[in-house]
């Protein structure tokens, strides 16, 4: 093309200015850029099975994978952790705290525990109460002998679990409810509730206000005698049972809050 005619002159920049209209209207469309694309909000990771591709690390059966799959390892959280036991020994919290950057309460009636959980669990507070549904009084809890001390409980144990005859003595230990214990010490949102209390669960729940304290998660020992009361407890204010994690946990119930519930 030659650009010496006068009327090529003014063609050439007519043609870049209806190139570049061209673009815009092109971007408008539906066909837009890759680079426009990029503003789109990314799609969400997909969910990890981690309840059926790891193992326990440190709680007593599967409720440590179970937890974190339902959280999805997330961070940051707290727990309230009732009838904790041990500080890592059959925990299903130390893994939140260890790995995770969680915080929280561990609560036991076994005074023993309050030194380890102190030098084990820097970032968490241990709380040597009896949890029922009142509070300030002193009564008595049966510390089972060593071998079996984890069916201690505010019932005098006389079996283990083969059956065997128990020793056990009797301690005196303070009471409280799990909603005095959070607001004396300022605590306005659970995450994860975890109670394993020997058969004391109904009276525990009984002194918790869930509905003010919403945990996402609840794990809860559901002995046969207690499973219509705990099921009830928890239908009641709008929690449904997790069916999902029951093959992988016979001990223990798990709820979330229904998502139909406000």
């Amino acid at each position: 093309m030659r650009l010496d005619r006068p009327d090529v002159l003014f063609l050439v920049p007519a043609l870049a200015l209806a190139a570049l209209s061209g673009g815009c209207s092109r971007n408008a469309g539906p066909d837009r850029p890759t680079a426009d694309r990029a503003t789109e909000p990314p799609t969400a990771a997909p969910r990890r099975d981690i309840v059926t591709t790891e193992e326990p690390l440190y709680s007593h059966a599967n409720e440590e994978i179970v937890i974190r799959d339902f959280f999805q390892d997330r961070r940051h959280g707290f727990f309230l952790d009732v009838g904790c036991g041990l500080p890592v020994q059959d925990s299903n919290t130390f893994y939140l705290e260890e790995r995770l950057g969680w915080t929280g309460f561990g609560v036991d009636a076994l005074p023993e525990f309050t030194r380890k959980w102190r030098r084990r669990r820097p970032n968490s507070r241990f709380f040597n109460f009896l949890v029922t549904d009142h509070a300030d009084s002193v009564e008595v809890f049966f510390r089972a002998e060593l071998r079996v001390r984890d069916i201690s409980s505010m019932e005098k144990p006389d079996k283990g679990p083969g059956g065997d005859t128990v020793e056990s003595e009797e301690i005196q230990v303070p009471t409280t409810t799990l909603t005095k214990l959070l607001d004396d010490n300022g605590v306005s949102k659970v995450d994860l509730l975890s109670i394993d209390i020997e058969g004391a669960e109904p009276l525990a729940l009984a002194g918790f206000d869930i509905d003010r304290f919403r945990p996402e998660l609840a794990c809860i020992e559901a002995k046969p005698r207690n499973r219509e009361a705990i099921v009830k407890y928890f239908a009641d204010h709008g929690y449904r049972r997790i069916e999902r994690y029951q093959r992988y946990d016979r001990t223990n119930y798990y709820f979330a809050r229904d998502p139909g519930t406000p």
